[in-house]
């Protein structure tokens, strides 16, 4: 164990000898002992604040030499470091994306006016809550009496317009009844109006909004 220890206290010893202080270009100092690892791009060093980036860049070309800094590969590194995290920002954003358009959703009834290419315009109603009167029976054994209280109910609302519906089953013609859930994906122009437009598909509605 003691022999462990004296190994390490040596080995510690010849790193900080051989320790050096480096300036960066934009006059930020260090230690090459605290260097913790080195990457195509530049040298991570451990500061009180945690682990920081140096680019070889903003290092004089005797230290990057000495790091064995590459343009090449340091170029490559980005590319490849950049298309990651693009990859992982667009997967956030898929993601935030989902979260959002599910609280978007609604039900719809509709009856097809005009199918199309692309999917149907329909006249539509959808359910909403609307707060109601209801006659409660308040009667007692001596007193019959009755009372009004104001309850949620959900009823059906037609459209003032018609709806635009993409991802319909092709099998759908004019005249013919659906429901089902849709998610909004903004407007279609048809006959010199513009119609709201709904996919009955999330993942469709999820391409065609990142599309606008």
């Amino acid at each position: 164990m003691k022999t462990k220890l004296i190994a390490a206290a040596l080995a510690f010893a010849t790193i900080t000898a051989w320790a050096e202080d480096i300036t960066a270009l934009d006059g930020k100092q260090f230690s090459s002992g605290a260097i913790s690892s080195r990457e195509p791009d530049g040298l991570k060093i451990t500061t009180s604040d945690g682990i920081e980036k140096i680019l070889f860049s903003n290092l004089s070309p005797e230290v990057q030499q000495k790091y064995g800094y590459d343009p090449a590969k340091a170029a490559q590194y980005k590319q490849e470091t950049s298309a990651a995290d693009a990859q992982r920002a667009a997967a956030q954003d898929a993601v935030r994306n989902a979260k959002k358009i599910d609280e978007t959703a609604v039900t719809m009834e509709i009856k097809v006016k005009k199918v199309t290419k692309e999917g149907a315009i329909a006249n539509a109603t959808v359910p909403r809550s609307v707060l109601c009167d209801e006659t409660v029976d308040t009667s007692s054994a001596l007193e019959k009496r009755t009372a009004t209280r104001q309850v949620w109910q959900t009823k059906s609302f037609k459209l003032p317009e018609p709806v635009m519906i993409y991802g319909l089953q092709t099998t759908l013609v004019d005249g013919d009844s659906w429901s089902g859930k849709v998610w909004p994906v903004g407007v279609y122009h048809w006959g010199g109006k513009t119609l709201r437009a709904y996919a009955t598909d999330k993942l469709q509605a999820l391409k065609m909004i990142s599309a606008q």
